[in-house]
């Protein structure tokens, strides 16, 4: 905007966006730690960004997992009927959505890992899909970790053998969050779904990172909430991909063989 046509607004509102302008300039990195990003700042910082699970794990796989589709769908409709005769505690808009779902099941099941660790289980529908497919595969560990003791009521008995849950101390979890990806090592996949907060999730990316094995999956819903996961990336000089799955974005990576072993600080 030319200088001369601000004589024709209002001094006050011309004040608000200089200071508004200036704020941003000076401190935008900082601001933008209490802000989510916008859709134009995900899909700016990814190589891809996908609407269908089939789509991603081609993408980035480069192979076809049609094979395990209709598995998936057995899964998903077997997760419905426990879900329709359990009263669970956790509300249901924080389990994982569909793609999603469908991204996790073929991802293992086509990629056989050893060791998965989870953050968030809530009421539990995607340790229920990660369990079905490792219980498909005939091998392989689900670690989840929780800060309630109630969390993980959609998970059956007969899926339990190869699930080992953790419960963290809800007054102070990072620790103990510490401890549990020190002890999971080398993890193979790694999928955050816990606190979605600019600290929390950043926490748990730098803690996490030198505990995946070169070429893992380094997987986190809800990017969307904060700016933690574009920053973190930006850091190990990845550029993501991106799943849109209704009402959430998916961030989905893998580890470099040869990434920084421990992470530095991320610089505002």
């Amino acid at each position: 905007m030319r200088i001369s046509r601000i004589r024709y607004y209002s001094p006050p509102d011309v004040a608000r966006v200089a200071i508004g302008r200036t704020l941003l300039k000076v401190f935008g990195r900082s601001l933008a730690t209490l802000m989510s990003p916008s859709m134009t700042e995900m899909t700016g910082r990814s190589d891809s960004t996908y609407r269908s699970a089939l789509d991603a794990l081609e993408g980035m796989l480069g192979q076809t997992v049609g094979e395990h589709v209709d598995e998936f769908r057995s899964v998903a409709t077997a997760l419905d009927e426990r879900k329709a005769t359990l009263h669970t505690r956790f509300p249901p808009l924080w389990a994982v959505e569909r793609e999603t779902a469908m991204f996790l099941y073929c991802l293992i099941r086509a990629t056989r890992p050893g060791t998965i660790v989870e953050t968030g289980v809530a009421n539990g529908a995607s340790s229920f899909v990660m369990l079905s497919a490792l219980l498909a595969n005939g091998s392989g560990r689900l670690l989840s970790v929780d800060i309630s003791s109630e969390a993980g009521s959609l998970v059956p008995n007969e899926l339990r053998g190869v699930w080992d849950l953790h419960v963290l101390d809800a007054r102070e979890p990072e620790p103990g969050m510490r401890e549990f990806f020190a002890l999971a090592a080398p993890i193979d996949i790694y999928f955050h779904d816990s606190d979605h907060s600019y600290l929390n999730q950043l926490f748990e990316y730098q803690s996490v990172w030198p505990h995946i094995a070169d070429g893992g999956w380094f997987l986190s819903d809800d990017v969307d909430c904060s700016h933690a996961w574009m920053d973190f990336t930006r850091t190990q000089g990845l550029h993501p991909d991106v799943l849109i799955d209704g009402r959430k974005a998916v961030g989905l990576t893998r580890k470099p063989p040869d990434a920084h072993a421990v992470p530095g600080p991320v610089r505002m």
